[in-house]
Parts: structure tokens; C-alpha cells; sequence
């Protein structure tokens, strides 16, 4: 079970800080929604290099957990399709800045929460939707400089420097997302759904509670410091033989067990220039060149050993692939695989450890439009289910010709792959039985047949236990993929006499909806 299961985003978002925010609700378990210019799609799919096959890095690092469909939402029927789909939704996440827009288009607040008392609404823009700033256009670099974070960023002789990560897009990402959580929770108590109003400049300028309340109080602005603390010293980089290493004394048993580790001597420890943090703060240059000479003489690994012993808050300077093969980061988990049909991903993972609804990785990044036949079906804005209906029925999903057929297959989910068969096949995918694995509704998994050197990707539609650990698994292959062998198997398979047409009317077809929908593990 996920947190967030059974919540629905629709994701009318791009680039970093809009998709940011849905990855998160995705990966606590929201079906997440995102909606695509046709042939255009995301603008961050084009950020590249790196690519892997034609999807960019950038794309692939926060799109995960959710389908894609191409909706022209300039267009009266994919107005009518996206209307469809929000009349259904819980959550509404938009990034188009003009109100204009989205009024000519039937999306603004007023319109879509008349149409949907209990939707939440989170609009994410560089300024917000009042003041003076209010539809004007931005980036995250715009708004690290306007929100002051720049100008004390960088060497104290250097010029301003942006942030490597675009932090305000990141920062206003989980400001949404937050914001979504806690209206999703006074909905439960009002039955209504409310306005997210989020920005950019807000979101950096979150960053700076301390200088500014220091400002306030003071008058005088921060300046830059480059690695060193305003408050606190020492508690910075210092370069030991072969590499940097941070130190960070907070409090004064610290500063005696930095000097002991150190080798510094009561000379040190008690001289009245250092002795107290206010001390070494008006002194931070002298002490900073006798702290410096000494952490020269030896390897940053000897400096480590020595400071850890004596529980000094301290640390290398890593480069990011160091920090991404560390022991505690590869323990964590917190780099994930997928297979997609543009080859291996690999991504950050989520940093939420929850104890009983954990995050879960279900859905690789989609391609393009790669479910809007799934989540749109035949009708303009009607939402196919992805699971049977709350009545155990499989609803109006159509079905195609299906055969009995045992053909051995092997399934992947997760890293791990194991043998199967085929229960039966159809054009569209298969219902496979399976030991030791358990796949949930909406995974996507592999399958694998050697006799057709056959590879391809599939969702999990369904699933239902059997006897013992054996479960049967109704997966569909993805719609895209079809054409790359599926089809010229399952036509083999036929032709050859190696599958059986089952015919069932539409009652049959509702009784195995229900007896799957009962044994469906999600």
C-alpha cells in the first residue's frame, strides 16, 4: 500500500519544479497524469546532452511514476479531453503563467473548481498570481538572483555565482508538493479542495530565514563568505595534503575536541583569541592560517580518522560520482534502475523512507504519448481504468481476440527475472502464471522470450493468486511496442496451431473481473 494510493494529478506542467513536485506525489503513490504538447511534448526532453537514445538525462532524472498523454489543449476536443480527465482528478498541477491562458482554455481556478468542488489546484509561476510581477516569465537563475541568493554565493573576492542545482525550482517543487499534502488533508475534514498559489521568488527567498531575520535585526546585509560561516567558526574547508576536507565545530566541546584531534595543544585551545566561538569569530583570520598550516601536513584521510574518533563533525569535499558510490549512499538505496526502450536508466531515488507506505518506483519515464490510448480510450476525456472498478467489473476496457497458448517466458519486475508461462495471449499482451514474484497494478515489467528473441515492456493490468506462492499476472504490452514482435508472435502462435481461440460473452468476462479484482495485490 502507498500513501498516496488512489490519489489522481494531473500534471499540466514542465521543465523542473512542476514535474519535480508530481515525481514526489507519484513516488507516495499517486497516479500522476502528465500532459503533453502533441509532437512537442516536455521542453526538458530536449536538455541534452547526455541523452539516452532520444530522451535527455534531464527528462528521465524527474518524470518517473507517471503516464503521458498528448492532449492540444488549444483545440475544442482536447479541451473537452483534459475537462474529461479534471472532472475525475484530486489534483491539478498547472505551470502556464498567464491567467489569460488558462481562461480561454477553461482551466483557471474558478472554472475548474466550479466544475470540481473538491479538486486541489496548485499553480506553480515565477511570481505568483498577484502583485506587480504577477504573469511575467522566469527561470530558477532569474530567481536566485532576485531572491538575494546569489549576491552571497562565491569566493568574498569573486563575483556572484549561481547555485550548480537549480535550487529554486527544486525548493518551490517541494514547497507544492507540501502544500498539495496538507490541502489533500483539510479536504478530508471540508470535503472541498482549495488554490495553491506558488512561486518561484517565494520559494528561494525560503532559503534565507536566517539572513534575512539577521538583516532585519541588524540593517546590514549578509556578505558573501564564500566556504566559511557567518556565525560559527571554525566551520568550513580547509585543504589537507592531497585533498579538501570540511570541519564543522558548532559548540565549544567540540572546539576542544577539534584541538585535541588536531594536535593543537591547550596553547591553542585557551589562547584568549579562540577560547570562544564569539572569540574566534573576531579572530577567524589568524586562526584560520594556523588551522590551515596544520591540516597541510598530513592526508585528508588521517585528518578523518582523527576527527571522527574524537566525534567532530567533519567530512570530505566529494565529487558527485564519489558521493553516488559511497557506502551509505549505495546502502540507502538511493540510485535506481529502470528498463526503458531507449536502454538503461538510472536515476536518483527518493530520499522519503516511510515504515509502512513506503515510496515505490512502479512506472520508468514514459515516452511520449505513450498511454494517451490507455488513460483516454475511444471517448474524449473518458478516463480508462488502470485497475478494475471498486465492483470488482473490468469496466468498458475492449477486449481482443485472446488464445490459450503455454508458451515459456520469462518476466522481469524490478531487477529480478523469473521462468513463466502464458495462460493465454491476445494482440495486446497476455496473462502469465508466475512463482515469486509480485508484481502491483500499474508496474511495468519485462517480457522475455528466447525462442523469438523477443524482448519488450508490458503494465500490469491485473493480478490473482494461485496455489502455493504462484500467481497469474494480466499484463499489457505497451501500445507503442507491439509492432517490435509482440504481434508477429502471437500470429505465429496461431498459424502454427500452438493457441486456441476462448470465447466468453460479457458476463464471463465480468466474473473473471471480479474473481482478479479480488486477488489483485495492489
Amino acid at each position: 500500500m502507498s500513501a498516496l494510493e488512489g490519489i489522481r494529478v494531473v500534471d499540466l506542467t514542465e521543465a523542473l519544479a512542476g514535474p519535480y513536485c508530481t515525481m514526489i506525489l507519484g513516488d507516495l503513490g499517486a497516479d500522476v497524469i502528465k500532459i503533453e504538447r502533441p509532437g512537442v511534448g516536455d521542453q526538458s526532453r530536449r536538455w541534452g546532452p547526455p541523452f539516452v537514445g532520444s530522451e535527455s538525462a534531464y527528462y528521465l532524472s524527474i518524470n518517473r511514476n507517471k503516464r503521458s498523454v498528448t492532449i492540444d489543449i488549444k483545440s475544442s476536443e482536447g479541451q473537452t479531453s483534459l475537462l474529461g480527465l479534471l472532472d475525475r482528478a484530486d489534483v491539478f498541477v498547472c505551470n502556464v503563467r498567464r491567467l489569460e491562458s488558462l481562461r480561454e482554455a477553461g482551466l483557471d481556478p474558478e472554472a475548474l473548481r466550479a466544475r470540481n468542488p473538491r479538486l486541489v489546484y496548485c499553480s506553480i509561476t515565477a511570481y505568483g498570481s498577484s502583485g506587480p510581477y504577477a504573469g511575467r516569465g522566469g527561470y530558477d537563475v532569474v530567481a536566485q538572483g532576485e531572491a538575494g541568493l546569489m549576491a552571497v554565493t562565491g569566493a568574498v573576492d569573486g563575483e556572484p555565482a549561481r547555485w550548480p542545482v537549480a535550487i529554486a525550482d527544486l525548493s518551490s517543487g517541494l514547497w507544492a508538493a507540501t502544500a498539495i499534502l496538507a490541502a489533500l488533508h483539510a479536504r478530508e475534514r471540508t470535503g472541498r479542495g482549495q488554490l495553491i498559489d506558488q512561486s518561484l521568488l517565494e520559494g528561494q527567498l525560503s532559503w534565507a530565514p536566517v539572513m534575512a531575520a539577521q538583516l532585519l535585526a541588524s540593517g546590514r546585509p549578509p556578505q558573501r563568505l564564500g566556504n566559511r560561516h557567518a556565525n560559527i567558526v571554525p566551520y568550513e574547508v580547509f585543504r589537507a595534503r592531497d585533498r579538501h576536507v570540511i570541519v564543522a565545530v558548532g559548540t565549544e566541546a567540540h572546539w576542544r575536541r577539534f584541538c585535541e584531534a588536531v594536535g593543537l595543544g591547550a596553547g591553542v585551545r585557551d589562547d584568549p583569541r579562540f577560547a570562544t566561538n564569539p572569540e574566534r569569530l573576531a579572530h577567524r583570520a589568524e586562526l584560520a592560517a594556523l588551522l590551515q598550516a596544520a591540516f597541510a601536513r598530513e592526508d585528508a584521510a588521517h585528518w578523518l580518522e582523527r576527527l571522527r574518533a574524537e566525534d567532530v563533525p567533519c567530512g570530505p569535499v566529494n565529487r558527485l560520482d564519489e558521493a553516488l558510490d559511497d557506502p551509505q549512499v549505495r546502502h540507502r538505496g538511493m540510485v535506481v534502475a529502470f528498463d526503458h526502450p531507449m536502454g538503461a536508466v538510472r536515476v536518483l531515488g527518493s530520499p522519503v523512507r516511510l515504515s509502512d507506505t513506503p515510496v515505490s518506483y512502479r512506472r520508468r519515464p514514459p515516452l511520449l504519448g505513450e498511454h494517451t490510448e490507455e488513460v483516454l480510450g475511444h471517448g474524449a476525456g473518458r478516463l480508462r481504468p488502470v485497475a478494475a472498478d471498486q465492483d470488482g467489473r473490468l469496466g468498458s476496457l475492449p477486449r481482443p481476440p485472446r488464445w490459450r497458448a503455454e508458451l515459456a517466458l520469462g518476466i522481469g519486475h524490478r531487477g529480478t527475472v523469473v521462468p513463466a508461462r502464458t495462460l493465454d495471449v491476445s494482440e495486446a499482451g497476455c496473462a502469465v502464471l508466475a512463482t515469486g514474484l509480485r508484481p502491483r497494478v500499474g508496474d511495468e515489467v519485462s517480457l522475455l522470450v528466447a525462442q523469438a528473441r523477443l524482448r519488450t515492456q508490458a503494465v500490469v493490468r491485473w493480478t490473482a493468486a494461485r496455489d502455493g506462492s504462484a500467481r497469474a499476472v494480466g499484463v499489457q504490452v505497451l501500445p507503442d511496442l507491439r509492432d517490435s514482435g509482440w504481434r508477429a508472435l502471437v500470429t505465429d502462435l496461431v498459424r502454427s496451431g500452438a493457441a486456441a481461440p476462448i470465447r466468453v460473452d460479457d458476463e464471463a468476462i465480468a466474473a473473471v473481473g471480479r474473481r482478479r479484482g479480488a486477488g489483485e495485490s495492489a
